[in-house]
């Protein structure tokens, strides 16, 4: 009797192995195909998300390229991603993809309809007397004009000026 049950369970073990082993082999697989079809251009990116292959969420947290390389790459404009809603663009600040200085620093997509209001949110969510807190480094960032010198002025109404002339 103690020698079935042994044998059983050691089936089962070995059973689950060699479904997880498959299951590894075939996450390779997809990679391998996906990573084909983007370098050989039988399909874009674009397409692959559209055609609900992959969302993007699930492309970029199974690390087939970051987010970052996505949009160096310019296979989507940082743009569309937040138009087409994949990541809203409060989102990805917060959940520390891209910081919202390098996000404009680099101008990946410039400066978009939403921006505005988020940046209004992190510039009056912070105290005047602390830089540490949420928003505080980019509160900073706008008053002092630093790298990029996009708000040069500790004016609201200039900011307004500034992201009005990037819109259009």
């Amino acid at each position: 009797m103690y020698r079935r049950v042994a044998r059983t369970s050691h089936r089962k073990e070995t059973q689950i192995q060699t479904l997880r082993v498959l299951q590894v082999l075939r996450v390779l697989k997809d990679l391998r195909v996906l990573r084909d079809l983007v370098l050989r251009r039988i399909w874009s990116f674009k397409d692959l998300v559209l055609r609900r292959v992959w969302s993007f969420k699930d492309l970029v947290l199974r690390r087939i390229w970051s987010f970052k390389d996505l949009v160096v790459r310019r296979i989507w404009s940082f743009k569309d991603l937040v138009l087409r809603r994949i990541w809203s663009f409060k989102d990805l600040v917060l959940r520390r993809v891209w910081s919202f200085k390098d996000l404009v620093q680099r101008r990946c997509g410039g400066l978009f309809l939403g921006d505005y209001d988020i940046c209004l949110s992190l510039y009056h969510s912070t105290n005047s007397s602390n830089n540490t807190g949420p928003g505080g480094a980019t509160r900073n960032w706008l008053n002092t004009g630093n790298r990029g010198h996009v708000f040069p002025s500790r004016r609201p109404s200039m900011h307004l000026a500034v992201l009005k002339s990037k819109l259009l």
